[in-house]
C-alpha cells in the first residue's frame, strides 16, 4: 500500500514523506518484497547500492539494518545500524531497532533504555510509532515488576492514541480498581507544589513532563533537591520522577529522605506506600519485605516425575489446575502433610506449602517461605530417587505486597461448611499479623520489628502507612471475600491498636477490647479490676506482644481464681517458665496445684495434660521410675488415649532406657492398631525399632 506523501514518515522524524524518506524509500520496498519472496542475493544487492548511494543518511541505514536483520543476518544488522548510531546518535528509530534487538538477546534493562531514548528523540506527531514504543516501555517496565513507570508510559500512549479502544482496554486491565493490584501500585502520585516562589527549574520540569520529556525533568528535579536538601517536596519529587523512569533502588532513596523531613501525616503516609511498591521491583530482594523463594530442578525421567507427582495427588496433597489448551505446563499447589495422631482438631485444614510449576523439561517449587521450598523438595526427590537433577535455588520480588496464599487454607478431612472454613481464615490471619508480623525485622523499618519501632520517632511515623498499604493489599487479594462474607478477614484497626497507632477503648467500657490494646496500655491494666475472661484476654495479648514478664503476672493471678474452671493454660505456662529456669521443684509444684485445681474445677479434665508434663519432667530430672509410674498410671486411668504413649516412650529413650521405652511403645502400638490409625503406627514402630537398639 502506497504511502500518501504529505501523511507521517514511517521513519518517525515527525515530517511528511514526501520532505522526509520519499527519495530513497521504493528502493527499500523493493528490498523487503525481494526477501518476502526468497531472493535474498537481489535483495542484498538492492541494500548494498542503496547503502553505497546514501551513505550518511542514518535513515537508510537504519532500513537497511532492519532488513538485514529479517533475514536473520544479525552481525550485519548490528554494525550498520551501530553506523547509522555514529552519525546520529539522537536517531530515534535507531534506538527503537537496538531496544528490538536487545530484548531478542533478553538483555531487559538495555532494551527499556533504548526503547526510553526513542520515546523522548520521537517527534510528537508520529503519533502511531510513538504508541508503540510507549506500550513497549510499558510492558518492559510491568515485567520488572515497576508499576509506577509502566502506568506513566501507558497513560502517555492512550493521550497520543486517544482513539484507541485495544489500548484503553489495557490500561483498565492493569489499573482500574478491579486490577490484581493494590490501590498504592495503581494510584496517580502527582509531583508536589514546593513552597514560596516557583523556579525556572521547577516550570522546566513540569514542561518536560507534559511533553514526555521525563530525562529532562529528571535533571531539572535532580538539581531542585540538591539545592534544597532539607526540603521535603524537592526529596519526593525527585524520588517520584526517579520511579516514573524505572529508576527503583535512587526513588527510594529520594522518597525516604522525604520521610524524614515530612511533618504532614497524610504524605507521609503516601509516601510510605510508594516506597513499598517500589520496594518490590525486581533486583531489590535485598530491600524488600515480599521475597519468593523458587527452586528449578531439571527432569531427566518424565515417567517418574509423573509419578512421585501422581503419589501426592492420590493422597490429596497435589492439587492441579485444568491446564489451558494445548499447554503442556501445568500448574498447581502442594498442600502440607497433616498427620493424623487422633489429637489435632485443626488436622481439618491444610495450608499450602508450596506451588508447584511442571512440564518435560523441569519442574519448579515457590512459596514465601524458603524452609516450606527445601520440605518440598527433600519429599519430591524422597518420591522421584534420581528422575531430577539438583534445584536450583533463586529469590525474586514478583509479587506487589504480601503473599497471602501463605494464609490460605483448605479442607481435608471430614465436612466443612463455609461458614466454618471461612472462620478458620479470619483466626489464621488475625493470628499471622498479631503474632507473625508485629514481630518480624522489616526492611521497611530498617530492619527493626514493628513493635520495636514503636520507641523510634523516625520509624513510628512510618507504621500509618505501613499498616495501611498491607491493609490495601489483603482488600485487593480477598474483595471477593468480602462480597461474598460481608465482612473482611481481618480488622487492621487491631493492629494500629497494638502499635499505639489509635487509642484503645477506656478500661471502664463494657466493649473493652485487651487484644487490640498497645504495650503500654496492656501494662496499665490492675488484675483485680478484669473479668476471667479479660484477664485471660490480657495474658494471651502479652504473649503476643512478646511481654514475658506481664503474660507470667497475669497468669499468676488467672492461675489463683477457682472462677476460671480451666486453669491448665496458666499452670502449664508457669511451669514452662520453671523449666527454662532450671526451677525442678517449682515446676513439679506448679504441676501439682494445677492438678488439684484441675480437679476441684474442672473435673479432671486436664488430668491426662498434667500427667504427661509431669512425667517428663521427672524424666528429665532424672527420676526415671517415677516418670514411668507416673506413665503408667495414667495409662491404666485412660488406656484409649493415644496421645500418652509416644511421649511415654519419648521419655524413656531420653534417659537411655530401652525396656521401659519398649513397653511403653508396644502398648501404643496396640491401641494404634486397634485404632486402625497408620500415622500413629508408623511413629511407634520408628519407637519400637529405637528402643529395640537399647535393649541390644
Amino acid at each position: 500500500m502506497a504511502i500518501s506523501p504529505y501523511s507521517m514518515c514511517p521513519c518517525g522524524s515527525g515530517k511528511q514523506f514526501k520532505w522526509c524518506c520519499q527519495a530513497y524509500f521504493a528502493q527499500i520496498e523493493k528490498a523487503a518484497l525481494q526477501i518476502q519472496k526468497g531472493q535474498l542475493a537481489s535483495a542484498d544487492q538492492t541494500l548494498n547500492q542503496l547503502g553505497e548511494k546514501y551513505p550518511q543518511v542514518p535513515q537508510v541505514l537504519g532500513y537497511q539494518a532492519e532488513l538485514f536483520h529479517q533475514q536473520g543476518k544479525k552481525e550485519e544488522a548490528e554494525a550498520v545500524l551501530q553506523k547509522a548510531m555514529k552519525l546520529d546518535p539522537n536517531f530515534a528509530r535507531g534506538h527503537w531497532l537496538l531496544g528490538s534487538m536487545r530484548m531478542e538477546t533478553q538483555d531487559v534493562p538495555s532494551a527499556l533504555k533504548h526503547f526510553r531514548l526513542a520515546s523522548e528523540l520521537l517527534h510528537p506527531n508520529a503519533n502511531e510509532f510513538l504508541s508503540q514504543v510507549l506500550v513497549r516501555v510499558a510492558e518492559l517496565e510491568m515485567e520488572l515488576v515497576h508499576p509506577i513507570a509502566s502506568r506513566v508510559a501507558m497513560e502517555r500512549a492512550a493521550l497520543v492514541s486517544p482513539n484507541s479502544q485495544e489500548l484503553r482496554q489495557a490500561f483498565e486491565a492493569s489499573f482500574n480498581e478491579d486490577s490484581k493490584l493494590p490501590r498504592g501500585a495503581r494510584q496517580v502520585y502527582t509531583l508536589r507544589e514546593p513552597p514560596g516562589d516557583k523556579s525556572v527549574r521547577w516550570q522546566m520540569a513540569l514542561e518536560a513532563v507534559a511533553a514526555g520529556k521525563l530525562s529532562q525533568a529528571l535533571r531539572a528535579l535532580g538539581d531542585i533537591a540538591i539545592a534544597n536538601p532539607a526540603q521535603a517536596v524537592a526529596q519526593f519529587n525527585l524520588g517520584l520522577i526517579r520511579a516514573w523512569v524505572g529508576a527503583n533502588a535512587k526513588a527510594i532513596e529520594a522518597v525516604q529522605k522525604s520521610i524524614d523531613l515530612e511533618s504532614d501525616e497524610s504524605r507521609v503516609a503516601e509516601a510510605v506506600a510508594l516506597v513499598e511498591v517500589l520496594r518490590c521491583g525486581a533486583g531489590l530482594e535485598n530491600e524488600c519485605d515480599y521475597i519468593e523463594h523458587s527452586a528449578m530442578l531439571s527432569v531427566r525421567d518424565v515417567k517418574s516425575v509423573g509419578t512421585a507427582l501422581g503419589t501426592w495427588e492420590e493422597t490429596g496433597r497435589l492439587m492441579l489446575q485444568q491446564p489451558e489448551k494445548d499447554s503442556q505446563v501445568l500448574s498447581g499447589m502442594l498442600l502440607e502433610d497433616v498427620p493424623d495422631l487422633g489429637t489435632a482438631v485443626d488436622g481439618q485444614f491444610a495450608a499450602i506449602q508450596s506451588h508447584v510449576v511442571i512440564s518435560q523439561e523441569v519442574v519448579v517449587f515457590t512459596s514465601p517461605n524458603r524452609a516450606s521450598v527445601e520440605r518440598t523438595i527433600e519429599e519430591f526427590r524422597a518420591l522421584a530417587t534420581e528422575a531430577v537433577a539438583e534445584p536450583e535455588f533463586s529469590t525474586s520480588t514478583n509479587r506487589i505486597g504480601e503473599n497471602l496464599s501463605q494464609l490460605a487454607i483448605f479442607p481435608v478431612r471430614g465436612d466443612v461448611t463455609p461458614v466454618r472454613l471461612t472462620e478458620e481464615l479470619k483466626v489464621r490471619t488475625r493470628e499471622h499479623y498479631e503474632s507473625v508480623w508485629l514481630h518480624r525485622p522489616l526492611a521497611a523499618l530498617g530492619g527493626v520489628t514493628p513493635l520495636d519501632a514503636v520507641g523510634h520517632p523516625g520509624l513510628k511515623k512510618r507504621l500509618p502507612g505501613l499498616v495501611s498499604f498491607i491493609e490495601e493489599c489483603v482488600r485487593n487479594a480477598t474483595g471477593n471475600h468480602e462480597k461474598e462474607y460481608k465482612s473482611p478477614l481481618y480488622n487492621f484497626d487491631r493492629l494500629r491498636r497494638k502499635l499505639g497507632l489509635v487509642v484503645a477503648a477506656s478500661e471502664d467500657s463494657a466493649e473493652l477490647e485487651i487484644d487490640t490494646m498497645s504495650t503500654a496500655e496492656l501494662a496499665t491494666l490492675k488484675d483485680e479490676t478484669l473479668s476471667d475472661n479479660q484477664l485471660t484476654e490480657a495474658y494471651r495479648a502479652a504473649l503476643k506482644l512478646d511481654l514475658p514478664d506481664l503474660a507470667a503476672r497475669f497468669a499468676q493471678s488467672a492461675s489463683k481464681r477457682a472462677s476460671i474452671v480451666d486453669r491448665y493454660l496458666f499452670f502449664n505456662h508457669l511451669a514452662n517458665l520453671s523449666k527454662d529456669e532450671g526451677k525442678m521443684d517449682a515446676l513439679l509444684r506448679l504441676l501439682s496445684e494445677g492438678t488439684q485445681a484441675d480437679s476441684a474445677t474442672n473435673e479432671g479434665r486436664r488430668a491426662v495434660d498434667y500427667a504427661l508434663n509431669r512425667g517428663r519432667a521427672l524424666a528429665r530430672n532424672g527420676d526415671v521410675e517415677g516418670s514411668a509410674n507416673t506413665f503408667r498410671e495414667a495409662i491404666a486411668k485412660n488406656p484409649d488415649d493415644i496421645r500418652l504413649y509416644s511421649p511415654a516412650a519419648e521419655a524413656m529413650l531420653g534417659r537411655k532406657n530401652g525396656p521401659l521405652a519398649l513397653e511403653f511403645a508396644e502398648q501404643g502400638l496396640k491401641v494404634a492398631d486397634a485404632q486402625n490409625n497408620r500415622d500413629a503406627q508408623n511413629q511407634f514402630q520408628e519407637l519400637i525399632a529405637a528402643a529395640k537398639k537399647l535393649v541390644g
